[in-house]
């Protein structure tokens, strides 16, 4: 199924919130393979998994966890991020919000960010 073929089917839908981020995963890994000039086929090699494990990916056919975003943001040579924002906006709280005073790795929210290491 084409992108726009795939968004068209999607409009017909009523989803949730977490649908809504599922396919926005899905679009940005689907942008993220072709700009690599790629084949699903072999992103799902250099990821680790079957090519049907991306095309339901793609479809937004799983529940992904957290994790498995990550192994496939760093199958594509990036780094998987998560933001809040208010409802409505497309603004992370962080850019809404005053910097942390203090210059150790905070979140916006003053919490200790969590240092992820790197294989």
């Amino acid at each position: 199924m084409k992108r726009n073929e795939l968004l068209d089917w999607y409009k017909t839908l009523k989803p949730t919130r977490a649908d809504e981020v599922k396919l926005d995963f899905a679009v940005e890994i689907s942008r993220v393979i072709e700009s690599l000039g790629i084949s699903r086929k072999e992103f799902a090699k250099r990821a680790g998994v079957s090519p049907a494990r991306i095309t339901r990916v793609l479809r937004g056919d799983v529940n992904l966890t957290i994790e498995s975003m990550d192994h496939l943001a760093s199958a594509a040579g990036l780094d998987l991020n998560i933001r809040l924002s208010h409802r409505g906006s497309s603004v992370p709280l962080a850019r809404s919000t005053p910097e942390p005073r203090d210059t150790r790795a905070t979140s916006s929210l003053g919490v200790p960010a969590i240092q992820r290491a790197h294989s």
